[in-house]
Formats: C-alpha cells, sequence, structure tokens
C-alpha cells in the first residue's frame, strides 16, 4: 500500500473557537510523538466538543501510529459522520481498512478521496496502489496516469505505474502459467467472487491437469457454489493434497464409494479431519443400514470408528451396529469408507442432502445433572437460555478469521433480558480474565468432559450463538435453533448468498458483509436477540 501518513499536523480547520488553541497544542505534542499527552488533549477537547471532527480524526491517526486497527476505524467512522467529506480523513479509514482486510471498503474511500481530492496528485496514488495490490492492473494504470499529470516529477507513482504495467502485460504473457491463475483465483475467492475464481482455475487446468492447487481450489469452489457432482468427486483428492497433511487410514479391505450393493454386506465407517466433519456426516450410517433399492431385503451392517470425545455422544447413533475408538479391536468387515467420501457414495445433491433432524440425542442423565446445575428454567415468564460459542480450536488453520474476541461477544448480550451459558470447553487466557469479571455469563469449562457432556448442556438452551465450530455442527444435528456467525469468506459447506443451511434446518447465518466485519454481523444479531426476547 501506499504511505498513508498526516506527515506535517497541519492547523484544523474551522475548530470550535473554544478549542482552537487546544487542538492546536495537542498538534504539537503530536507532532513530537508525545502521543500518549496528545492522546489525552484530544480527548480533552472531545470532552468540551463531542463533535469536534479533526480531534476525532486525530485520535484515530494515533491509534493507527499504535496499529490499533479497530480503535482507528471507530475513531475515523466517527470523525467521517460529522465530516463525511473531508479527503485525509477517508484516505486514512481507508488504509485502517486495508490493515483489518476489508479491502472493498478501503478502495471506496479510496475512491471518494481521490474524487473530493481530484486536484491532490496523491489522492489518485492511493486509489492506484490499491487498486494494484488487487490486480485492476488497467485501473490502476488510469489512476497513477492522473497522479502524474498532476505531478510529473511524482516519482513513486512512475515506479508503481511501470510495475502496474509490467503486471498488466504479465498477466496476458503468463495465461499460460498455472501458477499466476491460481494465485488470481485466489484473490478473487477472497473477494467472494467465486465464479471468476472458478474460471481461472479452470483455465490452470487446461494448461496443465495435474496442478493440486487448481484442482483443490476447483474442488471448494463447486461445493460452495452447490455443484456436488463434481466437488465431492474431487474431494477424493484430498488425500494427494499435501498442503492438507491428513493421514489416510489403510485396510486390506476394498474401498467403498458407491460401486457395490452393501445388503447384508459389513462397511467399516471411519472419522477423519475434525470433530464438526464426523459430526456433520455420520448422518449417513442410517441410510447405508437400510436397503437401497426395492429388490434388497436388507441393508449394510454399519461399524463406526470416532474419536474418543465423539464415543459416548455417539454411542447408539441410528444405523451403526457397533462403535469404536482407536486401538479398540475391529470386527472383521467387508468394505471401508472415510466419513467424507459417503456423501460421494451416496450421490449427494443439493436437492437430497439427508436432514432428518435430530440425528444426535443428548444423555437424559447428562441433562439431569445439568439441570440441577443451571436450575428449573419453566414457566411463561421465565427468560431464555442461549448458549454462547465465540471461539474454536485456536490451531485451526483458520481460526483468525472464524474465532471472535469474547469482549465483542459480552457487547452483544449487554443489556439482553436472558439467562447466558458459556458451551466453550476451553478459555484462551484472556478469555479466561475477561470471563471472570462478567458473571452474566455461567461457564463450566472443567465440567465439560466429552461431546456428551456439551450434548447434555446444549438440550437446555433455548437458542445457541456461535461461531463456526464442532459445537453449531452438535447443535444443528439435535435440532436446536442455532444462529450461525460466519466470516466473509466462509467455509464450504455453508454455500454462499443464504441464510439458512440445507443440512442443518434449523440453523440461521449472519454472514460478514466485509472481511473481518464482525461488528455488523453482531449487531443483526443482536437485534435479532431483542425481538427473540422481546425487548425490540
Amino acid at each position: 500500500m501506499g504511505k498513508h501518513s498526516l506527515g506535517k499536523l497541519k492547523k484544523a480547520k474551522n475548530p470550535a473557537p473554544d478549542v482552537e488553541t487546544d487542538l492546536q497544542e495537542a498538534a504539537v505534542l503530536h507532532e513530537a510523538g508525545e502521543l500518549a499527552l496528545a492522546e489525552a488533549a484530544y480527548k480533552k477537547i472531545l470532552a468540551k466538543a463531542p463533535l469536534q471532527a479533526d480531534a476525532l480524526y486525530l485520535l484515530g491517526y494515533i491509534q493507527q501510529q499504535k496499529k490499533d486497527w479497530p480503535r482507528a476505524l471507530k475513531f475515523f467512522d466517527r470523525a467521517l459522520r460529522v465530516n463525511p467529506d473531508n479527503p485525509s480523513y477517508l484516505i486514512n479509514r481507508a488504509a485502517t481498512l486495508w490493515a483489518l482486510d476489508r479491502f472493498d471498503a478501503a478502495l471506496a474511500d479510496y475512491g471518494k478521496a481521490a474524487v473530493l481530492d481530484n486536484g491532490n496528485p496523491e489522492s489518485h496514488y492511493n486509489l492506484g496502489v490499491a487498486l494494484a495490490s488487487r490486480m485492476s492492473f488497467d485501473e490502476a494504470v488510469a489512476s497513477f496516469n492522473q497522479a502524474l499529470a498532476l505531478q510529473p516529477d511524482h516519482s513513486n507513482a512512475q515506479i508503481c505505474k511501470d510495475k502496474a504495467l509490467a503486471s498488466l502485460r504479465q498477466t496476458v504473457i503468463l495465461v499460460e502459467s498455472p501458477e499466476t491463475l491460481v494465485e488470481k483465483g485466489y484473490g478473487l475467492e477472497s473477494q467472494t467472487r467465486y465464479t471468476d475464481a472458478l474460471a481461472c482455475y479452470r483455465a490452470a487446468l487446461a494448461i496443465d491437469p495435474e496442478c493440486m492447487d487448481a484442482r483443490w481450489m476447483e474442488t471448494l469452489v463447486s461445493l460452495r457454489l452447490g455443484d456436488f457432482g463434481l466437488g465431492f468427486a474431487n474431494y477424493e483428492l484430498r488425500w494427494q493434497n499435501p498442503r492438507l497433511k491428513l493421514t489416510k487410514q489403510e485396510y486390506n479391505q476394498e474401498l467403498w464409494l458407491g460401486q457395490a450393493s452393501l445388503a447384508g454386506k459389513t462397511i467399516l465407517l471411519h472419522a477423519e479431519q475434525g470433530y464438526g466433519d464426523t459430526l456433520q456426516f455420520c448422518r449417513y450410517a442410517q441410510l447405508l443400514s437400510q436397503p437401497r433399492t426395492v429388490l434388497e431385503t436388507q441393508g449394510a451392517t454399519v461399524f463406526l470408528l470416532v474419536p474418543a470425545p465423539l464415543k459416548n455422544l455417539l454411542t447408539g447413533l441410528s444405523g451403526v451396529s457397533q462403535l469404536f475408538v482407536g486401538g479398540e479391536t475391529l470386527p472383521h468387515f467387508d468394505y471401508h469408507c472415510p466419513l467424507m467420501s459417503l456423501a460421494l457414495g451416496l450421490g449427494t445433491k443439493l436437492s437430497n442432502i439427508p436432514a432428518n433432524i435430530p440425528y444426535i440425542f443428548s444423555s437424559p442423565d447428562k441433562v439431569k445433572a445439568w439441570q440441577v446445575q443451571l436450575g428449573e428454567n419453566t414457566g411463561t415468564k421465565m427468560p431464555p437460555r442461549v448458549g454462547l460459542v465465540w471461539s474454536g480450536n485456536a490451531k485451526h488453520a483458520n481460526d483468525l478469521n472464524r474465532s471472535i474476541p469474547l469482549k465483542l461477544m459480552l457487547k452483544l448480550i449487554a443489556d439482553i433480558p436472558a439467562q447466558f451459558v458459556s458451551l466453550q470447553n476451553e478459555l484462551r487466557p484472556v478469555d479466561q480474565l475477561t470471563l471472570g469479571q462478567h458473571p452474566k455469563v455461567r461457564h463450566f469449562g472443567n465440567q465439560i468432559k466429552d461431546f456428551s457432556d456439551t450434548a447434555g448442556l446444549l438440550e437446555l438452551m433455548d437458542l445457541v450463538i456461535c461461531v463456526d465450530t464442532s459445537v453449531a455442527h452438535l447443535a444443528g444435528a439435535m435440532g436446536k435453533p442455532v444462529w450461525l456467525l460466519l466470516p466473509f469468506n466462509a467455509d464450504w459447506r455453508w454455500l454462499i448468498g443464504r441464510d439458512d443451511s440445507p443440512w442443518y434446518p434449523t440453523i440461521r447465518l449472519f454472514r460478514q458483509s466485509s472481511a473481518g466485519d464482525w461488528d455488523s454481523v453482531l449487531d443483526r444479531v443482536k437485534q435479532a436477540l431483542q425481538k427473540y426476547v422481546g425487548c425490540a
């Protein structure tokens, strides 16, 4: 990105007479690098004049200097509400949005600044840099040309223009490079331009059919778009993808992918990848245990191998004859199949996803034990009980995008007349400290030993609000009402452009409208929650 700084702090335009001197004194401190003193001075000005736009803007700039991007954005937003047509405000907010990966919103600010400050070469230069970073090289060249027309000796604009022109030519020249096309596809996916990304991956495959990155990304986009025929067929390549680092279970028995009748046969289904994947795809066991054609009188005898934390929960799962965990001796079986290959073997399409909900049930004993701790919650006047999950596995590759800070979740539930229960079994250190200061949320972390405990607690919830973790799959499989908070570029299983899920009919999706924008998601959820509890 281009350099986004205030340079020399200039005298504020039209400040209120009673704060002009204070503002200039604060600016002197700011220029001298005394950020703490300057910040205190700006806040003192706002105590007198809460709508003093320059003070708000300069506070935002201090947060920007400290790389506290969320706080910087809040101050820039407030300044722009007072003075929406200030190019400096827009440019610095754009830089902050960019740092938060909210690229579309940042581009909009850069573009507006360039229009408002059309005679300023820096505005066009900044826009050009942003466009080039998003591979819009032709538009970037036009912006650099405008900057150079206003300031012919703008060396940075000339350098960036030359690079953009070279990239533009290279895009044409290297159209036969699969690597270039895959990188372009990645960029398009980050903007949720999935159809365009798919075209890039397929162009790469037309050149090199063995390009694993292109094939895998084509797979995930196909699934996201609901093309399950191609998507699940290509999903079998997961074992060959070195980036995924998956361990394939090897058995002497034949792998079943739908090619043979299972009537009267035995099949071992084995879990893979995460707990959520197991909870989502174990639904297929019931289909295998039933006759698949009118000519068959019986289905398969199904054995299921799962991770130990899921054993108590899935004992008694419909369609499963025997359940095992790793290390236990397995009986004889005729075929085997990884759980996530069952969608292919059973010909799953968007129109025939098996969603016979619920298919996972809680233990009555677990429910009773939790009921003792939670107390009775019966009667029309009792407030609803809402379960919360704000973070998943910190080691997950996409954790940064899918988990949210507990502080944001606490803002969501502020002033809501409901009983809130943490469904987290593990807390990050910062969340543990925060939760200890907010007794409104009851937490039972060390009492949740496995997923059967979680299911018992879930059974007593009227509503579950959570991010994309295994608890969302468990609650959905149990038929509990779930409000799922999703990042901008969400996982393939949640598809695109919809607020419901064919996998789980009781789940309602709340998606980010731009990358990193949890604030707008939580605003919508809070409005829905107020309506849900009857206080809207």
